[in-house]
């Protein structure tokens, strides 16, 4: 710290030429130079030529004692053997103030914050969300809920009389990270600290979130419905878009830049909320226009008995009816209609907008920070502009992302609609 404070003096003198600086020691050998085992203490041991040590102060307080004890009674060389334990500890020490940080910033939470509200909010939907993941892991995974009334936690298992219904890798990785006892609400989190608290970002959930991307079930389909005063065949295009930031080149930087994992998933978990991923559902025909009201609530009803499958065998009836080629063109065009809609609308740019807003905020914030630390002393010049130019190549990359959501076709169905099987009709 008093190194700091000295090269803190040095950097706000106003001077053309050079200072010289002359740095006596006894020897270069650090088995025998007690000098030279101390530089690398501080060097490899804090890290404090590369980076600020203002935040050890506890870490040092406790460690130099023992460590000027440890080289009284064994020399330099005990100095050397301690380097990795140090470097180690000092890494623990700032995840433990990484950590203490994010609950001293939950004490100020007013209850007028768009955090606490989002935690209010998260809170109330608590239980949608146990439902949602319940019924999800049981119909597409095969995973059963085993509830235990005593600590109202639950587990996720796979029946021992039920087959997979995903490939075994697939399925062996996510019952790893399902096989614990859960809870979605937070008051019985807090009670039992050995449960695992659901939220979005915890591994399981997130688990659930790589099978679904990888998974193509019910992403295309196509089916023939009964409907009631329908002379003439209506086909009506049902189509899912995801909307969501890319931040993998983000990712990529942060670790170019030697961030941390816990610094680095902190930014992108901020920036996952500046711009909360979203589905954008449309029902339109095959030029693109928006089906009616009365076609839309006929394809929202749930697959029932009359309905038919129209994959396999049965998708040649679409072919014969409407010619290869047009079937595929139909498909394209609602297709495009809907993902130039969604880039177009008021949604996404409304979306766009907050969340660079919120960004904004949050690297204002940072900046400012950083010029209070040089302004103190904590920091000198060049570790502070050092820091700026990091802050704002990060913020523009970022700022560039969120102006630029991937836009996809997540699902697309198709919907026959008629009195009668149109391909009867045919014959």
């Amino acid at each position: 710290m008093r190194l700091e404070q000295r090269l803190g003096r040095l950097d706000r003198i106003d001077c053309s030429g050079k200072i010289s600086c002359i740095v006596l020691t006894t020897g270069e050998d650090d088995t025998i130079a007690l000098d030279e085992a101390w530089r690398r203490v501080v060097s490899e041991g804090l890290g404090l030529f590369d980076a600020s040590i203002s935040d050890l102060q506890h870490l040092i307080d406790v460690e130099v004692p023992q460590l000027r004890d440890r080289a009284f009674i064994g020399g330099p060389f005990v100095l050397l053997e301690d380097i990795e334990n140090l470097a180690a500890a000092v890494k623990i020490e700032r995840a433990e103030i990484e950590e203490q940080d994010v609950i001293d910033g939950m004490h100020s939470l007013s209850p007028n914050s768009s955090l606490y509200r989002d935690l209010a909010e998260a809170d109330r939907d608590a239980e949608n969300l146990g439902k949602a993941l319940t019924h999800y892991l049981k119909e597409n995974v095969g995973l059963k809920q085993w509830w235990d009334e005593n600590d109202n936690s639950f587990t996720f298992r796979l029946p021992r009389d039920m087959d997979p219904i995903i490939p075994a890798d697939r399925l062996e990785t996510l019952a790893q990270l399902c096989n614990a006892p859960f809870t979605v609400y937070r008051s019985v989190a807090i009670e039992d600290f050995s449960l695992q608290f659901l939220r979005p970002g915890h591994p399981c959930v997130e688990g659930c979130r790589e099978l679904l991307a990888w998974d193509d079930r019910g992403r295309s389909f196509a089916m023939w419905r009964q409907m009631t005063g329908a002379k003439h065949l209506r086909v009506a295009f049902r189509c899912i878009v995801h909307v969501s930031v890319d931040l993998a080149i983000v990712r990529s930087a942060l670790e170019e830049e030697r961030w941390d994992a816990i610094r680095c998933g902190g930014l992108l978990r901020l920036a996952r909320g500046w711009f909360p991923e979203f589905l954008a559902e449309s029902f339109v025909d095959e030029h693109g226009a928006l089906q009616t009201a009365a076609i839309v609530e006929t394809c929202r009803k749930p697959y029932n008995q009359h309905d038919k499958s129209l994959g396999k065998d049965r998708a040649r009836h679409i072919r014969e009816a409407f010619g290869a080629n047009t079937w595929h063109e139909m498909c394209l065009s609602a297709a495009e209609s809907v993902l130039t809609a969604v880039r177009e609308g008021e949604e996404l740019a409304r979306a766009c907008a907050q969340a660079q807003f919120e960004a904004s905020e949050h690297f204002a914030l940072v900046h400012t920070r950083t010029g209070a630390r040089q302004q103190a002393g904590i920091e000198n010049t060049i570790q502070a502009v050092a820091a700026l130019e990091e802050e704002k190549m990060i913020e523009k990359l970022v700022g560039k992302i969120l102006a630029n959501p991937v836009v996809r076709l997540d699902t697309i169905g198709a919907y026959f609609l008629s009195e009668q099987p149109f391909w009867s009709q045919a014959k």
